[in-house]
């Protein structure tokens, strides 16, 4: 593209060309030749690094694309990698669920096979005569022998209880269980066993005779600190309850 300096240019040298052959007189156009001719030169040099500049900036600008599309590129592949990496992770964990449910109810399987598999034991006709006979006997012995009464007291006197009572302070030493027992049958076990708050002090074993009132009694040491509640239980050769007492130790005045 020229300039307008050019395009005026090289028309007043036009119209001069003209003025000096009309005169009769081309060799005064002769200096205005070379000027011009200067003047191309001089405009050729400065067109040519403003074309280059130009063309460098028009590639410039389309490195400028090319890296907005790359990064454009980049970005688009980032994303892919992101969404890829969590499909797989998803399948992993699905993977994993899957393994887990199927684990149950393999093992719900097993137990299914092994409670299939272990069953109760036979027992034989014999077996199912003694048994249905030692029943028997202890409903019997446990029938032969009764509790009538039982007492908490502060001493013994005389084969009788002394100082009876529900509720104690904690300055005594030392409580009694007394029972009076009614034993139908042979020599049977039996003991006392003391609780407090639900925990077992002690157990005292001893033998009850035949007899139709079979007095006995046991004696615990009490402390001060163990105030609340109490309870002695009376108990056959088998741990069965054939009575109990409850008292309560509370705090002295």
């Amino acid at each position: 593209m020229f300039s307008l300096d050019f395009i005026f240019i090289t028309i007043t040298l036009l119209v001069l060309l003209v003025i000096a052959i009309k005169i009769g007189s081309p060799k005064v156009a002769i200096p205005s030749i070379f000027i011009y001719i200067f003047f191309i030169i001089i405009n050729a040099i400065n067109v040519g690094p403003s074309i280059d500049l130009e063309k460098n900036e028009v590639d410039e600008s389309k490195a400028v694309q090319n890296l907005e599309e790359t990064d454009i590129d980049v970005n688009n592949n980032q994303e892919e990698n992101q969404n890829s990496l969590a499909k797989k992770d998803n399948k992993k964990q699905d993977v994993k669920k899957t393994r887990s449910s199927i684990d149950q109810n393999i093992s719900l399987k097993k137990k299914k096979v092994i409670e299939e598999k272990i069953k109760k034991p036979k027992i034989k006709k014999n077996d199912q005569q003694n048994l249905s006979t030692e029943v028997e006997k202890n409903k019997f012995l446990n029938n032969l022998i009764t509790l009538k009464d039982i007492k908490i007291c502060k001493n013994i006197k005389n084969r009788s209880p002394i100082g009876i009572g529900e509720v104690f302070p904690n300055s005594i030493d030392s409580l009694y269980c007394y029972t009076k027992i009614e034993n139908l049958g042979k020599k049977m076990e039996v003991r006392h066993v003391w609780y407090y708050e639900n925990q077992i002090m002690t157990q005292v074993r001893y033998n009850v005779k035949k007899s139709n009132v079979y007095r006995s009694w046991t004696k615990k040491t009490i402390s001060s600190f163990q105030i609340g509640n109490w309870r002695v239980e009376v108990q056959d050769r088998n741990g069965t309850i054939i009575g109990s007492k409850r008292f309560k130790i509370i705090q002295s005045s």
